[in-house]
């Protein structure tokens, strides 16, 4: 199961990389929920390969990090709001500049160093 969410996730990282979903609810759902079970699996302490385990924190940790100096990180949105129909404009504003970034730096943009996380797993 975690290692289907990971490549969910990776896929709707990449859609990211490659398009603004910013404003694309059911992309925006797809991506919350792929995150809050992910993170769910982990926090549950089911029984995990180790190197999913460590990929799952790596990524929670880069979430967390994620934008610098903001009142609330990528993480907190993506579970926060998981489910949800409505999402807060700073969350979206996220979405749109780790999108904007991608397009500016592909190789170097955060989305690229997630994708890049989760690939040697799958």
């Amino acid at each position: 199961a975690i290692r289907d969410d990971l490549r969910k996730l990776k896929k709707y990282l990449s859609q990211l990389h490659a398009r603004d979903e910013s404003e694309n609810p059911l992309f925006i759902e797809k991506l919350s929920s792929t995150w809050d079970e992910l993170h769910q699996l982990t926090e549950t302490g089911a029984l995990i390969e180790p190197k999913l385990l460590e990929t799952v924190a790596k990524l929670q940790y880069a979430f967390e990090d994620y934008p610098k100096d903001a009142l609330h990180s990528f993480h907190f949105y993506l579970v926060k709001h998981a489910g949800m129909s409505w999402f807060p404009f700073p969350f979206l504003e996220m979405l749109k500049a780790l999108h904007k970034q991608a397009q500016a730096d592909s190789e170097n943009c955060e989305l690229q160093q997630w994708i890049t996380l989760i690939d040697p797993i799958l």
